[in-house]
This record gives structure tokens, C-alpha cells and sequence, in this order.
């Protein structure tokens, strides 16, 4: 009863030819999609109905471990939690469907001393409230009456689960809370195949042209990362210097197929001057610096100085549209951001930057104000 009511409310597409290539773009839940939600359902039932559980932990079946004692850590989580959460999740992906960059990088270690064994993260919350839809349902916790209510009012679904499911208890229940994407318990690597795996909803043409040019771009543009290219960073408390042809990747460029990205150059040159800032080399050269401008003004006539720099219109001193200078909702970390919109500010022109893309390259709030609230002129 219940899989025909799935399949007379949702349409389901070929999203594949048998040569494996993509030949549906529009919108669609594939047969892999409705199998994944079916398998959900059938998890969230077994909640619903034991008599001798409070709570449930439901993982799909590619996941990995990212810390040794599991049991020790849920009941870490646990002790933080509300009494009126309804679910939390363990793992997750950024909104791209891609795996976080420090969650993939992360050794094996108790959940509770990651703020003993990484300076600064004591100020990050392991657990935390959310109030937007999740990406990936493959290592979370639901309470009883949650799950219960899942089953009887949000199925059929006609999206994909862990949208409908994410969304269906922010929306409906309330109480839906996170691990921090430094601290996930559990991993899951993303399909090789871009963005499109055999569950993956695709938006409809014309909405992903309109917003990336062309299919290309988009696809380019959701192209999940390896672990090898995550395994090449070097961890910013070792001091992420800015990256060249000599320092990409464990070995060398020779080794790689690739240079990196204008936007992961960027990101990685910003992490080596807040590391510069941090040991006391970045005081050193401003104060040299500041000795140079001094030597040059005393021979600079007075109609020559320029005092206090005017506030400009960025986007009609680059000729650019205003909408280009504007950070979307959807842009929620660092990586997000477009090689133009780093640019901008990096150099100081636009305050893209948010006081979390300055803590997810080892900042913190009070450098991000230094840096954009209270700028001289």
C-alpha cells in the first residue's frame, strides 16, 4: 500500500542510459531514491514501535567511524542535549554533497578531547541547534514520539529524504540538533560521479542554468573532492602556507594531474596570514612597513596626501552588476564563495566574510572584527 502511494505521488526518472551516463536532467526521484526513503521508513517504524527504547540510531550501510569509542560519545552528545530534542545528526555533508574538509581529514580520537588536543576548540560547540534542512541521513538519532510522527504524517514524500525528513522536524517538532562538522562521529564519501549518485534529485534545466551558465559549470562547480585532495592539506595549526606549484598536494605538482583552484589558493593563503598574524612575523613587517611610509611622507608635499580613503561603490567602480557583491543564504561557509567574492575579500574591498569562514580557518570573532568591523580608513 504504502510503495504504491510513493510512486503515484512522486515521478520517477531513468536518471542513467546503460553505458552509466547522465540522459535526465529534470527534476526526478529515481528507483534508488525510493528505495533509500523505503529504507528510512522501515527504520523509523522499528523507533516508533519498540517498547524498550526512548530514542533510536539509524545508520546506512556505507558509513565509517571517525571516532573509536562510539558508545562513549552518543552518551557525550546525550548529556549536552535538551530534554525536548527530537533528533541529531551525527554526519552529515555540506550543502554541495561534498564531505566536510576537516571531518575527512580527522584522526581517530574520543569525542571528548578533541577541545584537550586542538587549541581554540573549546569555543566550538559540539552540539548545536539547527533550523534549516540537512544534507545525508547516513549516521543520526531520533527520538520515539519524532519518529512516530515521521511515520504517520510525512510519507509519501516527493523530494528527496533527507530533505523531506531534515525539514519535516525543524518545521513540525522542533528540537533538531547538529554535531559541529569538525566533531562528526561518523563519515560517508560522496557518489565519484559528481553530484548526481542514483538517489540525487536534479533541479529542472532552466533554474541550474539561470544560476551557473550552463550544465557544465554546475557540474563543475558540485564536483565532490577526494580524500586524496583532502589528505594534501596541511592542518592549519601546522601553519597552512600560501600554495605554489612546490607546495601542492603530499608530494609535488609534478605528482598531480592539476593545479589547485583560484578558490582553495585563496582560502589556503588566507589560513598562512592569519598563521603569520598569529606567531608574530605579520607585526613584524607592518611595523617595518609603517617606518617606509613614514620616510616617504616627509617628502610628500601637502596637496599630495590623500587623507581618509571615500567609501566606493564596488560594484560600479569593477563594472559588475550589484548582485555579484551580494553573499546568499545558501553561501554558509567559506567554501561557498565564489573565487570573485574571496577576492574581494581578501583584499579588502567587500566584507564577504562571515565570523565562521574566519574560525574555519583557525580565527576567531575577534579576528573577524579586527579585520572587517573596525577597519581603519
Amino acid at each position: 500500500m504504502f510503495v504504491a502511494s510513493i510512486f503515484t505521488k512522486c515521478y520517477i526518472s531513468k536518471a542513467h542510459s546503460n553505458t552509466n551516463e547522465l540522459v535526465n536532467f529534470d527534476d526526478h526521484l529515481t528507483e534508488g531514491a525510493v528505495a533509500c526513503a523505503l529504507s528510512h521508513l522501515a527504520a523509523l517504524q522499528k523507533v516508533a514501535n519498540d517498547s524498550s527504547a526512548d530514542w533510536g540510531l539509524i545508520l546506512e550501510d556505507d558509513v565509517s567511524l571517525v571516532v573509536p569509542d562510539v558508545d562513549r560519545s552518543i552518551s557525550t552528545i546525550l548529556e549536552q542535549l535538551p530534554a525536548h530534542w527530537s533528533a541529531v545528526f551525527l554526519g552529515y555533508h555540506n550543502k554541495y554533497g561534498c564531505p566536510h574538509r576537516r571531518s575527512a581529514n580527522s584522526s581517530f580520537r574520543r569525542f571528548d578531547d578533541w577541545a584537550e588536543e586542538e587549541p581554540g576548540m573549546t569555543e566550538v560547540e559540539p552540539v548545536f541547534e539547527i533550523h534549516d534542512h540537512n544534507w545525508g541521513l547516513y549516521a543520526w538519532m531520533v527520538k520515539k514520539e519524532a519518529a512516530r510522527l515521521l511515520v504517520e504524517e510525512l510519507f509519501p514524500i516527493s523530494s528527496q529524504v533527507d530533505y523531506a525528513i531534515s525539514r519535516f522536524l525543524i518545521t513540525q517538532c522542533g528540537g533538531v540538533f547538529s554535531v559541529h562538522p569538525d566533531r562528526l562521529l561518523f563519515f560517508s564519501p560522496t557518489s565519484q560521479e559528481g553530484q548526481d549518485s542514483d538517489i540525487q534529485t536534479m533541479r529542472a534545466e532552466e533554474a541550474v542554468v539561470e544560476e551557473f551558465g550552463s550544465w557544465e559549470a554546475y557540474l563543475e562547480a558540485q564536483r565532490p573532492s577526494s580524500y586524496g585532495e583532502y589528505d594534501a592539506e596541511v592542518p592549519v595549526s601546522e601553519g597552512m602556507g600560501a600554495m605554489s606549484s612546490k607546495s601542492v598536494g603530499a608530494d609535488s605538482a609534478a605528482d598531480s594531474a592539476s593545479p589547485p583552484s583560484a578558490q582553495h589558493f585563496m582560502i589556503s593563503t588566507a589560513a598562512a596570514k592569519l598563521s603569520e598574524a598569529f606567531s608574530g612575523d605579520d607585526k613584524k613587517k607592518k611595523e617595518k612597513n609603517k617606518k617606509k611610509k613614514s620616510r616617504k611622507s616627509s617628502s610628500t608635499s601637502p596637496s599630495e596626501e590623500s587623507g581618509e580613503a571615500p567609501e566606493v561603490d564596488v560594484a560600479a567602480a569593477v563594472g559588475l552588476p550589484s548582485k555579484e557583491f551580494a553573499r546568499s543564504s545558501k553561501q554558509s561557509c567559506l567554501e561557498d564563495l565564489s573565487v570573485r567574492q574571496l577576492a574581494c575579500a581578501l583584499s579588502g574591498v567587500y566584507a564577504f566574510m562571515l565570523p565562521s569562514d574566519m574560525m574555519e580557518i583557525g580565527g576567531s570573532y575577534e579576528s573577524w572584527q579586527r579585520l572587517f568591523v573596525y577597519r581603519e580608513g
